[in-house]
C-alpha cells in the first residue's frame, strides 16, 4: 500500500512539472528580430500575407501596407526599417523616389504584433 501512494505521488509530481514547463508564456524578442517572417495582416479593410526579410526588405504583393506609383511608374522595391518603437515601411520606385509610412509599434507579442496604421489597428499574425 506505502508503494502504492509512493508512486502515485511521484506520477502526480511528474505531471505537474511537465505541465508547467509547456505552459510558460514565450517572451518575444525585441521587435525587429520578431517581425522576421510571413504574417498575415489583418485591418479593417481586409488581410494580407506580408514577408520581412533579415535583409530590411519586404514582400507584400498585394500592396497592403505601402503601395503606389511616383511620376507614372510602379513602386517595386519594399524596405523596412524599425526604430523608436516604430515600424517604418517604404516603397521605391525606380529613379523616381519613395513613398512610405511610420507605423506606431502598439504590442509586441511572440505571434503576433499590433501596429497603429493611420488610427486604425493592425494586427499581424503567424
Amino acid at each position: 500500500m506505502n508503494k502504492t501512494k509512493l508512486l502515485l505521488m511521484l506520477l502526480v509530481s511528474l505531471c505537474m512539472a511537465c505541465s508547467k514547463s509547456q505552459d510558460q508564456a514565450c517572451v518575444a524578442p525585441a521587435v525587429d528580430k520578431n517581425i522576421i517572417g510571413t504574417w498575415t495582416v489583418k485591418a479593417p479593410t481586409g488581410s494580407s500575407k506580408v514577408t520581412f526579410n533579415t535583409d530590411g526588405t519586404f514582400i507584400d504583393d498585394a500592396g497592403f501596407l505601402v503601395d503606389g506609383e511616383i511620376n507614372g511608374v510602379k513602386t517595386t522595391k519594399r524596405t523596412w526599417s524599425i526604430a523608436n518603437n516604430q515600424l517604418s515601411v517604404k516603397a521605391s520606385a525606380p529613379g523616381n523616389g519613395s513613398i512610405g509610412f511610420i507605423l506606431a509599434i502598439l504590442d509586441n507579442q511572440c505571434n503576433k504584433i499590433t501596429l497603429d496604421y493611420v488610427f486604425a489597428k493592425v494586427d499581424m499574425t503567424r
